[in-house]
């Protein structure tokens, strides 16, 4: 009688993702997503800080004017 390795236990996945690890295809999309959101984010506070400096100009020239 032979002895089975796996005692009638499911078998390794023979697949090409074996459990508990994360393909390459995954790993890759998620980098890209999270590059991707990064770059909104960024190009957000870019933005929302220029908006911020441009209103204060417009504000302090808007004082000028009305003083002469």
């Amino acid at each position: 009688m032979s002895k089975n390795k796996y005692n009638g236990k499911m078998r390794p996945s023979a697949g090409r993702n074996p459990r508990g690890k994360v393909s390459q295809k995954s790993l890759a999309i998620i980098s890209v997503c999270a590059i991707i959101l990064g770059i909104f984010i960024t190009a957000q506070e870019y933005l929302d800080r220029h908006t911020l400096a441009a209103s204060a100009a417009e504000a302090t020239v808007t004082e000028t004017l009305a003083e002469v």
